[in-house]
């Protein structure tokens, strides 16, 4: 049974948040949270440096995953993705997420240069406001392949423009990375298991991209 639903998929009416998970380029992929507002899902991610958006759910880029927390609890979550959305924080993208938390009114404690988030750091500090960790991060080891990523990000954000101050920060803060379908995959398992730890993930994240592949995100 696949974890990873395709984005036009029925949903049950009863749920108010997903995890959405998808590949926008090749070889890079992204989430970001998806909740109900009405008749609506929204997608509310963030795509890059102080670049929040909040936007109808993609159907076409996007598969989600059924997050495993009560309905009470989803309502209270759905709900903070919305005043995340309307108080629109400025989020520096970044590495080391230490620190970085919303406050229930959707407002953002702006960090010192050098910490942030990235989409997928973004979805856990967004449960972490309510005292929810998702994942097991001291467990995380870092991969062969984390810093090479993380200098490729750099580079992005040189061409961006951000801020050398932040830059030169964010060089100084690389550690393990936490990847978007470890992310899905972990909200996916019943919240009595949270934190999940790397190993678990991994598992998870496996199916999460075989899933991707099934479903052609």
């Amino acid at each position: 049974m696949p974890i990873l639903n395709p984005g036009s998929a029925e949903r049950n009416p009863a749920h108010q948040i997903w995890i959405a998970v998808g590949e926008p380029q090749a070889g890079q992929r992204h989430c970001g949270i998806e909740y109900r507002v009405g008749d609506q899902i929204r997608f509310l991610h963030l795509r890059f440096h102080y670049m929040l958006e909040d936007v109808l759910a993609d159907q076409d880029q996007f598969g989600h995953v059924e997050v495993g927390l009560d309905d009470d609890n989803q309502k209270v979550f759905a709900g903070l993705a919305l005043a995340i959305a309307n108080a629109s924080p400025q989020i520096p993208y970044a590495f080391d997420m230490d620190g970085n938390i919303f406050e229930p009114n959707g407002h953002f404690k702006v960090p010192p240069p050098g910490k942030g988030l990235t989409c997928a750091t973004f979805v856990c500090a967004f449960f972490i406001t309510h005292g929810i960790e998702l994942l097991d991060r001291g467990t995380w080891p870092e991969r062969p392949d984390d810093v090479q990523w993380q200098q490729s990000m750099v580079g992005i954000l040189e061409r961006h423009g951000a801020e050398r101050d932040h830059i030169d920060a964010v060089l100084q803060n690389l550690g393990p990375r936490f990847r978007p379908e470890e992310v899905a995959g972990a909200s996916s398992t019943d919240s009595a298991l949270w934190p999940v730890s790397f190993n678990d993930a991994i598992i998870l994240a496996s199916r999460i991209l075989q899933d991707l592949g099934e479903i052609g995100t």
